[in-house]
């Protein structure tokens, strides 16, 4: 292929990258939507519109994920893409960029590939854990991970993922299900890390997957007056706070990272707060450091709890070992950022909770990316600014950071391919499992009841032009069935 066509593929990838982006944000301002909702049931009808685009088989996991496969694909990919719909709360416009690089990649890759029957794409929601408190859920469920007493967790309506998932018309027993794992799991990310450096880096690679502990942590004093003499009050919220500037204290000399969220305490005006909670998440490299940071922690919090006269108790919420990244997958990544002429940046991963998951059935990689947007909220060329409406400008800088990334990607897969091509592929004989509602080739759609409290909203199929051409079996309540090139695309319908 001439320099020519070479400049062009560029060309058309970067544009359909920063288009995707574009229309991610006119329907996810918020950077993700919460996972087992109608916002989910939209997003992921456009990433299957997506991947139809790039020539893939789209199919929904009975997890609420979305797996896009080339046409000859059958049984369980030897290499499997991951990539997360966005988070929730996330403020950048290019939250979905790592599933917009892994689609572009797959999709134009194609026949290159030494069997392209054995690669893969997933999209995964809920990274953060917004709504149930326990993040990738559906990445477990997904890696056949998933614990089974996690369908009694509950938002904070009170509904649990067992009701959330059977009102998106999936099969909670289907996520303890033990699925047949792929040989290699490559997530492609956004990496905080590389989007604050000051190196210049845009490319990196993950060495390993952090030890972290999310915890949730209560304050219980006395409730009084604010009349109550300064000397006498036992303040909840008063210590929370100190708790917190403990905290950041900690995080910002240690060598790991330190979060605190969710804060609540909700007392009537006029009154002194008896109780409060927040969650923290502490992580480090090797799970010796993390037990031995949360320990000194405690310490410190326990000082400040005795001094202040309030009770502290704690409870782990969630927790998730350290787990290295497999040499082979690191080294075909590392191969192909410096083949693109950049210097690959090595990371220890504190957000890629996928991969740890994956972790436990095969042998997982990270390819990190510094993303568009720049810590001051501005942006390298994409969307021309902070509201999602401001007319797309792209700029030099951010259309050389997606097509680097499209062919570092790009080149990657070929080299993990070409070593899995080695051993026999093996065919597990996985089928996605449908959403109830629509029968295989029917066409006909489903209409769900929706979620209760605020998601509320039902939706029901209608025909429209979703584009590309999505065969097989895409049922349930955001897409129906399908097929051929006319697909069908999800109408909010209030019953």
């Amino acid at each position: 292929m001439g320099r020519h066509a070479r400049s062009e593929n560029a060309l058309d990838a970067v544009g359909a990258v920063h288009r995707r982006l574009e229309e991610w944000a006119a329907i996810a301002p918020g950077g993700g939507p919460e996972y087992l909702t109608t916002e989910h049931n939209a997003a992921n009808l456009l990433v299957a519109q997506w991947m139809a685009e790039a020539g893939l088989v789209v199919a929904e996991d009975g997890l609420g994920n979305v797996i896009g496969r080339h046409p000859s694909a059958g049984g369980t990919p030897q290499l499997l893409l991951g990539a997360h719909l966005g988070q929730v709360g996330d403020p950048h416009q290019d939250a979905v960029l790592g599933l917009a690089v892994a689609i572009e990649a797959i999709g134009r890759l194609g026949a290159a590939l030494p069997n392209p029957a054995a690669v893969g794409v997933i999209a995964l929601a809920d990274p953060g854990g917004a709504r149930f408190g326990r993040p990738d859920l559906s990445a477990h469920a997904a890696s056949g991970t998933f614990e089974r007493e996690w369908l009694d967790l509950q938002d904070l309506d009170g509904i649990t993922v067992r009701e959330a998932a059977t009102a998106f018309a999936l099969d909670p027993d289907q996520f303890t299900v033990e699925r047949p794992a792929p040989a290699a799991f490559l997530f492609v990310d956004i990496d905080a890390q590389l989007r604050h450096a000051v190196s210049g880096h845009t490319l990196g690679v993950g060495l390993l997957m952090a030890s972290r502990s999310t915890v949730e942590v209560e304050v219980v004093g006395i409730a009084s007056t604010v009349g109550t003499p300064a000397g006498y009050r036992r303040d909840a919220v008063a210590a929370v706070a100190e708790l917190i500037a403990v905290a950041e204290q900690l995080g910002a000399t240690g060598s790991g990272r330190i979060a605190v969220s969710d804060v609540e305490s909700c007392p009537p005006a006029g009154l002194v707060p008896g109780r409060a909670r927040f969650l923290i998440d502490v992580c480090e490299r090797t799970d010796a450091a993390q037990r031995a940071s949360w320990q000194q922690l405690l310490q410190r919090w326990h000082q400040v709890t005795h001094r202040r006269g309030v009770r502290l108790s704690t409870r782990v919420q969630a927790q998730t070992p350290m787990a290295d990244c497999a040499d082979w997958l690191t080294a075909a990544v590392v191969d192909a950022i410096s083949s693109a002429g950049q210097e690959p940046i090595r990371l220890a991963g504190y957000d890629q909770g996928a991969v740890s998951a994956f972790a436990r059935r095969a042998d997982v990689g990270w390819l990190a990316l510094a993303g568009l947007d720049q810590p001051d909220g501005t942006t390298d060329g994409m969307l021309g600014g902070t509201p999602a409406a401001a007319a797309p400008t792209r700029g030099p800088i951010g259309s050389d950071r997606i097509s680097s990334a499209v062919t570092v990607l790009a080149g990657a897969m070929l080299r993990i391919t070409a070593q899995l091509r080695s051993a026999a592929p093996v065919d597990h004989g996985l089928i996605p499992t449908q959403r109830s509602g629509a029968a295989p080739g029917s066409g006909t759609g489903y209409r769900g009841d929706g979620t209760a409290g605020r998601r509320g909203a039902s939706y029901e199929t209608a025909s429209g032009t979703v584009g590309g051409n999505v065969a097989g079996n895409f049922g349930g309540n955001f897409a129906g069935n399908l097929a051929g090139n006319a697909g069908n695309k999800v109408a909010p319908h209030v019953g």
